[in-house]
């Protein structure tokens, strides 16, 4: 008998790229997404989980409860971060899911916030049963690791989307998004000592492209839906869209996927040049940890991506849609 099914949380902020993420997870009888939770990022609260509910719509998956979260960084809503939200729009399109019309309409706001949401899977489940997946800012986790320590042990791991294992970035220089959008939120998670996180940063998942070419493979009502939003995505590279978040779907269906390498990460939280800059220090070829006087545990960051393997597993599944 095949093993019972990965039970997993996504956080996220849709995007097209969480979508396909979002796409790739439901279509997978290894994982069972119990429920997705929103957050401001790739569009404002609002929008994302107007695009949450339109996702699961579509996917013929509306039972798999939606929770709202938060609608600002810990920080704060910094002058830059409102000025970079007109730099978001052309990258994922006015409705936040790129060229897919979307419907107009207000998204039910009744439930439990998303962090008490993730709270209450967390308390009933059975130590190291959950996985988190993180495709957003993590300005949620970071809200649920301060106000309900007592949970964290049911969480196997935590498999982020963010942050950079060079050092390069794509809304500045040094920093990407999703750590740029809420640093002091990254830095109080992957500071947290009784969570195992696996970073995927943005070197690794710019080399996650399909091409217009694989696109072709995609022919369902729900692959051309697919491809209608990545054909109105602003993210194009000369081998095609990078779709960021689907490597992290796809490492937990096939860990081949990509390579990690331990590392301790430090974020720069200070206003200025390098706010959102993660500084990796990988582990030297000795079996020792890093010596960083204990303050950072270390992460498994993802130093290699095997290109087709990923796009095999995430064709071969999408296609089925």
């Amino acid at each position: 008998m095949p093993p019972p099914p990965r039970r997993i949380i996504i956080d996220t902020d849709p995007g097209v790229d969480d979508a396909w993420a979002i796409a790739l997870a439901v279509a997978s009888p290894e994982l069972e997404v119990l429920a997705l939770t929103t957050v401001v990022g790739n569009a404002d609260l609002d929008t994302s989980t107007r695009n949450a509910h339109t996702l699961l719509s579509m996917l013929e998956r509306s039972a798999i409860p939606v929770a709202v979260g938060a609608e600002e960084p810990l920080g704060g809503l910094l002058p830059e971060l409102i000025a970079n939200r007109e730099f978001v729009r052309q990258i994922h399109g006015a409705s936040g899911l790129g060229g897919l019309p979307v419907p107009d309409f207000t998204p039910p706001n009744d439930g439990p916030h998303a962090v008490e949401a993730m709270a209450g899977i967390l308390a009933e489940a059975a130590p190291h049963s959950i996985t988190v997946v993180a495709l957003a800012p993590l300005t949620n986790l970071a809200l649920l690791f301060d106000r309900y320590p007592e949970h964290l042990d049911a969480i196997d791991r935590v498999y982020m989307m963010g942050g950079s294992g060079n050092g390069v970035g794509n809304v500045t220089p040094v920093a990407e998004f999703n750590v740029w959008a809420d640093p002091e939120a990254a830095q109080r998670v992957l500071s947290e000592p009784r969570v195992e996180i696996s970073m995927i940063g943005l070197d690794i998942t710019l080399l996650a492209a399909v091409s217009p070419a694989d696109l072709d493979h995609l022919t369902t009502p729900i692959g051309l839906a697919l491809t209608q939003m990545v054909h109105g995505y602003g993210d194009i590279r000369d081998d095609g869209w990078p779709l960021h978040d689907v490597v992290v779907v796809a490492a937990l269906l096939d860990d081949a996927v990509i390579k990690t390498q331990p590392a301790t990460v430090e974020v720069d939280t200070a206003r200025g040049e390098r706010r959102g800059h993660t500084r990796c220090t990988f582990r030297s070829g000795s079996s020792r940890p890093v010596d960083n006087a204990g303050a950072l545990p270390e992460r498994a960051v993802a130093t290699h991506l095997d290109r087709d393997r990923f796009r095999d597993v995430v064709l071969s599944r999408l296609s089925k849609l």
